[in-house]
């Protein structure tokens, strides 16, 4: 065997594919040299490696398009070594459409995982961004929906859809400074949508008072301004409560023939009650019913602006003027109450709520938003009673107006009664759970001016986890520790401090017991019975049902219920002496106001003793049957 490269001349006179062939050395004996050759060799292998690659590209390319969905292509399979990034996106992609229609079948766990996957390979894919963002959102992780929106803004306008998701989540926040910074970023870039973002910018501007960065913002007077930058200019002006210059801006709006009147007259009411022009006011009023004499949105200001400028009779007029005309319908019914609801006037509010139940309206809302102004106005016991006429209807009620309810009511009740159960049932519907930023600041404001401080501060606690970087939240807490830190101050100033127990005289430790509940101090009334027991004097034994009843007071004040429930239940052991005892104690506490924990200690004497017949009758007292 012989291996050349090429085929020299009279080597070999026939070559087998190009790879081997034979030649005659001795004719007489008849022996043959092999001979290969190395080119022929080479170019075999050369091949063979191509087919293999192109075999196992053509294997993978059918196994990447047995997906539901393939963006690889041919090329990619063929060029795999130098288009590995194109292809990982493209695999992104893939993952993403997959993703998508599995959270339209609402295999959510299965949909989350894949868009996730998919954002990681193609993480420029805007569709996948807002559906994963919309997912977190209801599944309460605000903050990742919002990183997910924003960090990969830097790449390009995302569309308005994207942005109007992003804004209005930044809303429910109170994050105007995030939507200023965005329109920022893209008013000049995407001229399709840059009237629409700016317009967004100087709403975010004015809704978070800063009226002067809108004059600044809006452009000059004259032909280069806008129609939205004039009426920015003339909310901020009016913002200012400067109304001489709003009404001149109005004044040179209006005499533009391409002026809209439907967009100027209703600022010409605001400006016009500003400056007390109630003549114009009237005027500008009249001529925008006029323009469209069947719209509801119309006849507002008359009501509002007239309610703004103190004139009340003239605002309960135009009020019945209104019923007249669009009395009939609850959606217009509730457009006024929504309108009124942002004025002070409680009897109009409730004038319009009334019009709503001489119509039998049952939309639930207007109780609702009479019951939240009473709140806000700090008539507690008018709420509770307007929520009470709402408790037989509930049953039948919506999810949502179920929420809104539970949410009135539990912050009404926290704030009428300092029972330990309701305050830890208002701080509970906030706990793991994302509402907007203004329900937060509204019941912390209630509570604290119902002096209940450590549960606004508690609930406050849980808007920081959802509201880390909200500025009014951030400042109502630190208001909030300034009270709590006066209040303790005020507390150790007035109480005579507890003197530490002397286990050595019984009549001074149970003395010392009784100034402690005197004064609520609670906590420094349980930590001298923690010592008691650690001391264990003589007497001690003698005395154990009266601790253990001070054990179970202690532990109903400070809202400890498995305190509670531990120390009754060694407590209650068949004695009906013991048990008409918890039985006295559960009826002072509900005279004090501790319902919930009086309700649970009159359940395990019940649990102990079922035919204790002063216990049932008690429980028949405290929880009559229907009917009765």
């Amino acid at each position: 065997m012989k291996i050349v490269w090429g085929n020299p001349a009279g080597v070999v006179d026939q070559w087998w594919f190009g790879l081997w062939g034979f030649r005659r050395r001795d004719t007489q004996r008849g022996r043959v040299d092999l001979i290969i050759s190395g080119r022929g060799l080479t170019l075999w292998l050369a091949g063979a490696v191509v087919a293999a690659y192109v075999g196992a590209a053509t294997v993978w390319y059918n196994w990447q398009t047995s997906r539901r969905y393939s963006f690889v292509t041919y090329t990619d399979a063929l060029l795999l070594p130098v288009r590995r990034a194109e292809i990982r996106e493209a695999q992104g992609r893939a993952l993403i459409e997959e993703g998508l229609e599995d959270l339209d079948n609402k295999r959510w766990s299965d949909a989350a995982m894949k868009l996730r996957s998919g954002l990681e390979r193609a993480p420029h894919h805007w569709r996948a961004r807002l559906a994963l963002a919309r997912f977190n959102l209801l599944i309460n992780q605000r903050a990742k929906a919002l990183q997910l929106l924003t960090e990969d803004l830097a790449y390009g306008y995302p569309g308005r859809e994207y942005l109007e998701f992003l804004f209005g989540l930044c809303s429910n926040g109170e994050d105007y400074d995030r939507i200023i910074q965005v329109c920022d970023r893209f008013e000049k870039m995407a001229k399709a949508d840059g009237a629409w973002l700016l317009r967004m910018r100087l709403q975010a501007l004015l809704d978070s008072g800063r009226a002067k960065d809108v004059l600044k913002l809006a452009a000059p007077e004259g032909e280069t301004a806008g129609d939205v930058q004039r009426e920015a200019q003339v909310l901020a002006l009016i913002q200012l409560n400067r109304g001489a210059e709003a009404a001149r801006i109005l004044a040179e709006w209006r005499r533009r023939p391409d002026a809209r009147p439907g967009q100027v007259l209703p600022l010409e009411v605001r400006v016009a009650r500003l400056t007390g022009r109630f003549d114009d006011m009237a005027r500008a009023q009249a001529e925008l019913q006029a323009l469209a004499p069947n719209e509801p949105r119309n006849y507002l200001g008359a009501v509002t602006e007239n309610l703004a400028a103190g004139r009340e009779a003239e605002a309960e007029r135009a009020l019945q003027d209104y019923f007249f005309r669009f009395g009939s319908s609850p959606q217009n019914l509730l457009l006024m109450a929504t309108e009124l609801m942002k004025t002070r006037s409680l009897p109009l509010l409730r004038l319009c709520v009334e019009e709503a139940a001489a119509h039998s309206f049952a939309d639930l809302r207007f109780r609702f938003l009479l019951a939240q102004r009473q709140m806000e106005l700090g008539d507690l016991t008018g709420a509770r009673a307007t929520l009470a006429a709402l408790e037989p209807m509930m049953p039948q009620a919506s999810l949502a107006d179920t929420g809104i309810y539970q949410w009135l009511r539990g912050t009404v009740a926290a704030a009428l009664l300092p029972d330990a159960g309701l305050q830890s049932e208002i701080a509970e519907q906030f706990r793991g759970r994302m509402m907007p930023a203004s329900l937060y600041r509204q019941t912390a404001e209630t509570l604290l001016a119902a002096g209940r401080t450590e549960t606004a501060a508690r609930i406050l606690d849980y808007a920081k986890t959802t509201y880390p970087d909200n500025p009014v939240l951030g400042g109502l807490r630190e208001r909030t520790d300034v009270i709590l830190e006066a209040e303790r101050r005020r507390a150790a100033a007035a109480v005579p401090v507890v003197q530490p127990v002397k286990v050595t005289n019984e009549k001074e430790f149970f003395d010392q017991l009784e100034i402690a509940a005197h004064h609520d101090r609670w906590t420094e009334a349980g930590q001298q019975v923690r010592d008691l027991r650690l001391a264990k004097p003589a007497w001690l034994p003698g005395r154990e049902p009266d601790l253990m009843e001070w054990e179970m007071r202690i532990a109903a004040r400070t809202a400890d219920l498995p305190a509670l429930l531990g120390t009754a239940r060694l407590f209650l052991n068949g004695d009906a002496r013991r048990a008409d005892r918890a039985l006295r104690l559960a009826v002072e506490l509900r005279g004090e106001g501790v319902q919930e924990m009086a309700a649970t200690l009159l359940r395990e004497v019940l649990a102990r003793s079922p035919d204790f017949k002063p216990a049932l009758r008690l429980k028949a007292a405290w929880q009559p049957q229907p009917g009765t």
